[in-house]
């Protein structure tokens, strides 16, 4: 017996809440200036490490006129929640879908997130509390039992809640209006891309007929400024901040803290032009891998993430010869810019040198799990718009990287693009898209 066919998959929405501001037009103008958003930031943030960073300032009001956005409870979500329910309000606007109307069941959300830990506040104040005086004064940690119920006075049922990993797909698969498969991919920088990956399949095996499917992450916040500048992991604090960010660069001090939310609207390509849906794109291909990362601050080898980007364009039907579009992590961390040069490398072999290239980080910093669907909404704006917004700060490639260097935004025909994620993690993930 003959197997089914699987179902296309299109993109009929792109939402985005970044420090351009919210939706996906204000994306696109951000790019077309070659705008950078990485700046110095508020007090007390200013008192970390770098000292600056892409910062979303849009606010809670601003999400209340999005589909679903009157049900928000603010109190009980965190800046992961923010960003996801801004960015899946301005997708499920974008394509002209109603979280009342057509079938709950057929309908569903993924969300890729790093973590959901900016409004640790009051557990380090429980710390403060609990904490046995005397050995707390040679420096030693241990629980003062007699002090734990004056402490937990401080929180409420919700203050527990809040912070779990999977909040962020909960309040967005209410706001949405999803009864069918909704998940959480917790990760670095592909977990976004896993959640578009995972999604599309949804999709082609006949689970669902609309997947509402991106990331989040929010690291200008001070528990992972310090986090991750205690592992040497941001950039120079002497660096001019909208320059600090250089992907694949010579000068490359480490990462940039950003945030972000990105989510896409992934639909069965019948059903979508039945209902007279606009079509950004198709997902043609996805494929993710994992490779053990070696040492403390974790550097995989590049054969995985080569691996899965073969995989991916294979499922697509093409090789790297057909490649308009390649959107790259670009952490700026030397160790992960070298290794994901050397797999782009090996991919596109003899090619390299006549793709064009960006990532998302020049811009505003480094956005945890919303990398990928963020460089999927580039490119898919690229195809539409004619346009690429180039690498403004890649001046000094590193050896590795040979690709080539076009500062500015210009006009590029896009018709094939791959997205491209690594995590130092081991985690690594690749999407092929098609113009529509």
């Amino acid at each position: 017996m003959q197997a089914a066919a699987l179902r296309r998959v299109v993109i009929t929405g792109i939402g985005a809440l970044t420090p351009y501001g919210l939706g996906r037009d204000a994306l696109l103008e951000g790019l077309r200036e070659g705008r950078r958003a990485v700046a110095p930031l508020p007090p007390p943030l200013h008192r970390l490490p770098p000292g600056y960073g892409g910062r979303v300032t849009a606010e809670w009001k601003d999400l209340r006129p999005l589909p679903g956005g009157k049900g928000h409870r603010p109190a009980t979500m965190t800046r992961y929640t923010f960003l996801a329910c801004g960015a899946i309000g301005t997708a499920l606007q974008d394509a002209g879908i109603d979280p009342e109307a057509g079938d709950p069941e057929r309908r569903g959300l993924y969300t890729g997130s790093y973590c959901n830990m900016d409004s640790m506040d009051k557990y380090v104040r429980f710390a403060a509390v609990v904490a046995d005086r005397d050995l707390f004064a040679d420096r030693k940690f241990r629980i003062d039992d007699s002090r734990v119920m004056i402490a937990m006075k401080r929180f409420t049922g919700f203050d527990y809640l809040k912070l779990m990993n999977n909040m962020p797909t909960a309040h967005g698969g209410i706001q949405a209006g999803c009864r069918g498969p909704c998940n959480t991919f917790l990760g670095h920088a592909a977990a976004g891309t896993q959640a578009l990956g995972r999604a599309f399949r949804v999709v082609q095996d006949d689970l669902a007929d609309v997947m509402v499917a991106g990331g989040v992450g929010s690291s200008v916040h001070e528990h992972l400024m310090m986090v991750k500048g205690h592992r040497g992991q941001l950039s120079s604090a002497d660096a001019d901040p909208p320059e600090a960010s250089r992907p694949f660069d010579r000068g490359a001090t480490g990462q940039v803290p950003g945030e972000a939310g990105a989510y896409l609207v992934l639909e069965e390509r019948e059903h979508a032009l039945a209902r007279g849906a606009r079509i950004y794109g198709e997902v043609r291909g996805f494929s993710d891998r994992f490779a053990p990362p070696e040492g403390r601050h974790g550097v995989p080898s590049p054969g995985a993430a080569v691996r899965s980007a073969r995989d991916a364009l294979a499922e697509a039907g093409i090789g790297p010869e057909a490649l308009d579009l390649v959107m790259a992590t670009g952490l700026s961390r030397a160790d992960m810019d070298a290794t994901e040069a050397r797999q782009v490398g090996a991919v596109l072999g003899d090619r390299a040198g006549d793709v064009e290239w960006a990532a998302v980080s020049p811009f505003f910093g480094f956005s945890e799990a919303a990398t990928g669907p963020l460089s999927a909404a580039i490119a898919l704006l690229a195809m539409e718009a004619g346009m690429v917004p180039g690498a403004p700060h890649t001046r000094d490639p590193i050896p590795e990287w040979r690709l080539p260097v076009r500062p500015e935004p210009h006009a590029a025909a896009v018709r094939l693009a791959w997205i491209n994620t690594v995590s130092p993690e081991g985690g690594c993930a690749s999407l092929v898209l098609t113009s529509a």
